[in-house]
């Protein structure tokens, strides 16, 4: 899942993970980056969020999609690539912590 700002491109990815591609899994990608905006979280909480919701999200817990604590857990296994920020463009590991 990418992410982009004004002054950023980043890209966000669970190790060992494939996410699946459902047709409604952009739905909720976009109802966790509104949740997100509306929560005021910074970029990289925002893309950590609709990135674990991406890898959440599942036909075989039909009719539950997924849970706050499986977005939560996966929320952690995160990890961002940064690959454009202050007017450079190198892939590198974000290191701060949310």
């Amino acid at each position: 899942l990418v992410g982009v700002t004004r002054n950023k491109v980043a890209y966000g990815r669970i190790d060992g993970k494939v996410a699946k591609n459902l047709t409604w899994r952009k739905e909720a990608i976009a109802g966790a980056m509104a949740i997100g905006v509306k929560r005021r979280y910074e970029f990289e909480k925002i893309l950590k969020l609709m990135t674990s919701v991406s890898y959440a999200v599942s036909e075989e817990n039909y009719p539950v999609l997924c849970t706050r604590k499986h977005i939560d857990t996966l929320a952690k296994k995160v990890k961002l690539m940064d690959y454009y920020c202050n007017g450079k463009y190198e892939t590198k590991e974000v290191t701060n912590e949310l």
